[in-house]
């Protein structure tokens, strides 16, 4: 009688590891960054910058550069930074939800007011 080499059990873990295997080496690939630079100067966007779109899932860097200290605050992701007159920083998300949300900036002594848009697309 003749015994086959592999079991169909065996073949079967075989094919299961081999998709797992595959599924990581796609999700350890580097997801691109999509980057933005906004300068605010007297809390105002300093050019034509006013709506920052992206697609859901997107890996976002928006660096802020400022001529003074004030507080910036993306709605619905409830982001928050404090930014230091002449030093740039760093705002990093993933972009999870789907719509329009304002960049509001705080500590003008004008109030709120909305200096850029983070627009999210679905896929």
């Amino acid at each position: 009688m003749h015994r086959s080499l592999i079991t169909p059990f065996q073949l079967f873990s075989i094919a299961v590891m081999l998709v797992l295997l595959a599924i990581g080496i796609c999700n350890t690939q580097a997801e691109e960054i999509h980057s933005f630079e906004i300068t605010l100067v007297n809390g105002d966007v300093s050019g034509d910058e006013d709506v920052i779109r992206v697609l859901e899932g997107d890996q976002v860097e928006i660096a802020w550069t400022s001529d003074k200290a004030l507080d910036i605050h993306l709605h619905g992701y409830d982001v928050q930074m404090i930014l230091v007159a002449g030093q740039r920083k760093i705002m990093s998300l993933t972009a999870h939800f789907t719509g329009r949300f304002p960049i509001e900036v705080h500590g003008t002594g004008l109030g709120h007011g909305s200096v850029v848009y983070f627009e999210v697309l679905p896929k």
